[in-house]
């Protein structure tokens, strides 16, 4: 059997199971959005949030996201540095990034 036909067997039974109410959600359900994810998880954390959690994407609530930390590409000007190919298009590229990056 191809596996979108297992697939769709039982997402019917799913459903099947949904609607005659043989499987419903376990209670009690706690809604957060994700706005409030750093409350919500510490509240988790401390074992007062009981049953299951659903996150809630609220269009109007910003969502907080910490920036990726960059970190600063430097060459060491008394290394050696091997670059193999060509010197046009990408070599050529590469090239002018690791000079303005320290390689000499």
């Amino acid at each position: 059997m191809p596996v979108h036909d297992k697939v769709e067997r039982a997402l019917a039974d799913a459903i099947g199971l949904i609607s005659t109410r043989k499987l419903r959600p376990i209670p009690p359900i706690s809604i957060f959005d994700y706005g409030d994810l750093t409350t919500d998880l510490r509240q988790l954390r401390a074992g007062r949030v009981k049953g299951k959690i659903v996150l809630h994407a609220n269009p109007d609530a910003p969502v907080p996201v910490l920036p990726r930390v960059k970190h600063p590409l430097t060459l060491d000007p008394n290394s050696i540095y091997l670059l193999s190919g060509g010197l046009c298009g990408l070599g050529r590229s590469l090239a002018m990034v690791l000079q303005t990056k320290g390689a000499r």
